[in-house]
């Protein structure tokens, strides 16, 4: 819907502090105890959020992709 990601999301990723995350995929559930992964990670969801809308523009978008559907 507009945005481009170079990587697809993870299903879930959960980061519990800078030394544990974990990551829930359909194949199953993964942990993370390297800082290096779970900076990856909080760097991935920084990335994830930079493109994320919020209230009233999310709002907006949420209404527009609807009607679309609907069509």
């Amino acid at each position: 819907m507009g945005v481009h990601f170079t990587s697809g999301a993870l299903n879930t990723f959960t980061v519990y502090d800078d030394t544990l995350a974990t990551a829930e995929l359909d194949l199953g559930a993964i942990v993370f105890r390297d800082s290096r992964d779970v900076k990856d990670l909080i760097r991935r969801f920084t990335d994830y959020e930079d493109y994320a809308l919020f209230g009233e523009q999310a709002r907006g978008y949420l209404e527009a992709w609807a009607e679309d559907c609907r069509r």
